[in-house]
Parts: structure tokens; sequence; C-alpha cells
């Protein structure tokens, strides 16, 4: 088996990847033309949780969004999720949330999500976006950040006196 080295999820080192037997595959030279628009720097994210019910996924989404903590928090399911809780093997329907945010909300987006969610040990994970369209990227970092600061109101939206 052939072992072509090439940079690994945007970290800057190197990595071995082993190319199948029979399959001979020169290594990478590079992103292809049509990847010319994608920026990898993980300086995003995809969150992922699951709740037991829609409500609660839609309340999760709302909470993230309307906070600026996620550019987008999508609710899919149900799905079916077997696991181990307090010494037993269970299977329940569950909702997803995913939400996309900048690397700049994720720890507040990670912190919000545990103190709202209904869980008592929530599934919490971030997967770094390694590539991704820049305008989209770019959109995520415009909802994920605070708003600019409002001056006071002034009575009847008059200008300032000069």
């Amino acid at each position: 088996m052939r072992v072509a080295t090439t940079t690994a999820c945007g970290n800057g080192r190197d990595a071995p990847l082993r190319t199948p037997p029979g399959v001979d595959r020169p290594p990478p030279a590079g992103p292809p033309p049509s990847m010319e628009r994608w920026v990898t720097v993980a300086e995003h994210y995809q969150v992922t949780t699951t709740t037991a019910s829609r409500s609660e996924a839609d309340r999760l989404a709302a909470l993230a969004v309307e906070t600026r903590l996620a550019a987008c928090g999508q609710v899919s399911g149900p799905v079916t999720s077997t696991y181990r809780w307090e010494g037993e093997i269970r299977t329940a329907d569950e909702w997803v949330c995913t939400f996309k945010t900048s690397s700049v909300a994720l720890q507040p987006l990670l912190a919000a999500l545990r103190a709202a969610h209904d869980y008592d040990t929530p599934e919490l994970v971030a997967t770094p976006i390694v590539t991704g369209d820049a305008d989209y990227l770019a959109w995520i970092d415009a909802e994920t950040k605070p708003p600019p600061e409002r001056s006071p109101a002034r009575p009847g939206n008059a200008p300032p006196a000069p």
C-alpha cells in the first residue's frame, strides 16, 4: 500500500493518507479550480445536540439564533438513538439540532446550550468546518457578531444640538 503525505484538516501538519490496494493515485497537488471559493481555516463550527421533543429542539434553535450565538439552527428528526444510560441500554426517539457558528461565538453557544438544555448530560459536539463557501462563512461571521451599540434615543429622534 502506497502512503501519500498531505496536509490534513487545515492544521498545517502532514498526515499520512492511505491509498487502498490496487488504486494508484498521485498525491494531491492543491485544490482543484472549483475549490477556489472555499476557505480552509477552521474558524467556523457545526454544533450538534439532541433533545427528546420537537418543541425543545425548536426552543434551543430560537435561543441560539436570537442571541446571535448561531447564524442558523436546523432541527431534524425524529431519529432513533440507542445508548447506555445509568447501566441500561435504552432506545429513544430524539430530535437533532445542528447550529452553525463562528469560533468567537462557540464557547458562549456551548455554555448557553448546556444551561438551557433539559438533559442532565446533553450531547454537545462541536465539529470544525474545515472547508466551506467563503460567502456562507462570512454570513456566519456577520450573524454571530453582537449588534452595533446604539446611541441613547433622543426625544423625537432629533439630530444632536450643534
